[in-house]
């Protein structure tokens, strides 16, 4: 790994083309991201080697959903974080999973206002608003935010909360899933 981004590169790309996509993103993406993740956290890689990592799958993940564009049907899911939230490669990889699934990922991007995010649902007839809570988010703050936007939204209109704090949102609605796993996501977009 360290700084050799064409080899990770490499690997990475022949990795998706032997999975397919949403298998490379739940055994290859997903596991690469946590352990990368966990060695900074041990002082094993330094942040230069975290973000040439994450640039290096981000670019691959872009590339896999800018080839899956043509004949993407519903539901059109906007995908964003809420304001303090920095981190964007769970929403790629998720855009990733859902274009693979058939369903139209819009990206947003991370540390949107919640009013923009309900702009965006809007204008561009999302279905579905997936936002990531993960444990740098402030979880009260996120979950004001969460009951504000499901009373501005209209009603045919779910927001689907993923991330690994997504379960302590103190907040039930029916207009709002908690969608903690992929395959949580599949059920999600079965429904």
């Amino acid at each position: 790994l360290a700084d050799d981004t064409e080899a990770l590169a490499g690997e990475l790309r022949r990795a998706a083309l032997r999975l397919g996509s949403k298998h490379f993103v739940v055994e290859i993406a997903q596991p690469f991201v946590a352990q990368v993740g966990e060695m900074w956290e041990q002082g094993k890689l330094e942040v230069r080697h975290e973000h040439l990592a994450s640039e290096v799958l981000s670019t691959l993940i872009r590339l896999l959903i800018s080839t899956s564009e043509d004949g993407l049907g519903r539901p059109v899911v906007l995908l964003a974080t809420l304001p303090g939230e920095q981190h964007g490669l769970g929403l790629e990889m998720v855009a990733l999973y859902l274009a693979a699934s058939r369903a139209t990922p819009r990206l947003l991007g991370v540390n949107t206002p919640r009013d923009q995010v309900v702009k965006a649902a809007r204008a561009l007839g999302a279905d579905v608003v997936g936002l990531t809570i993960t444990g740098s988010s402030d979880v009260g703050q996120a979950t004001a935010d969460l009951k504000w936007m499901l009373s501005e939204l209209p009603r045919r209109v779910e927001i689907w909360a993923g991330g690994d704090a997504c379960s302590r949102l103190g907040l039930h609605d029916s207009g709002l899933k908690t969608v903690p796993s992929f395959a949580e996501l599949d059920a999600a977009l079965e429904r």
